[in-house]
């Protein structure tokens, strides 16, 4: 159903359903938990076998409210093991593939439950009057400088620190 978008549960729920449909070019991935206790999801697509071949990684929904994240990132996924296209055959069994459609689990469900336009994830900022980091922000390349903010009350708020969120600091850490 590519009409409208999938939460949280959906959209894992597919995820774990190919692994069954395709149990040969897809494995089930979990990088680890948010901080709510949420699993960040994903698979690799290895079709045809293979070792040595170069990685691709698409990862979706660091901004939780962007729910067009995780449809762009299923969609080109279905594309790659369904279309009869010989070109996106060709790319798909050329790169071995990791498809993380919702990084900011905690975000993107509260995004569905309570506040259609939460952005950040859900970690109590340090003064714990505010709650969330831009997980976008929040990566060491360039931490902090330019279009961020040190106000933990922010949308824009990075984190006390690189990869002070454990979504952030997980991707990170698998991508290595």
């Amino acid at each position: 159903d590519w009409t409208r978008y999938w939460n949280l549960d959906e959209i894992n729920s597919w995820l774990q359903a190919l692994t069954v449909s395709y149990p040969n070019d897809i494995s089930l991935i979990n990088i680890g938990n948010s901080y709510e206790g949420r699993s960040i999801l994903g698979v690799r697509v290895n079709i045809g076998g293979g070792l040595n071949k170069k990685s691709i990684i698409l990862e979706g929904t660091h901004h939780a409210r962007e729910w067009i994240s995780p449809a762009t990132i299923n969609w080109i996924l279905n594309e790659l093991l369904t279309s009869q296209d010989q070109e996106v055959r060709t790319i798909a069994s050329e790169y071995d593939w990791y498809f993380f459609p919702v990084t900011n689990p905690d975000g993107y469900v509260y995004s569905w439950t309570t506040n259609r336009l939460w952005r950040k994830t859900r970690r109590p900022t340090p003064n714990l009057l505010c709650t969330g980091t831009d997980l976008n922000r929040n990566w060491d390349n360039f931490f902090n400088q330019g279009g961020t903010s040190m106000n933990p009350c922010s949308d824009l708020y990075a984190g006390d620190a690189p990869f002070s969120e454990p979504e952030s600091r997980q991707l990170a850490d698998f991508i290595k």
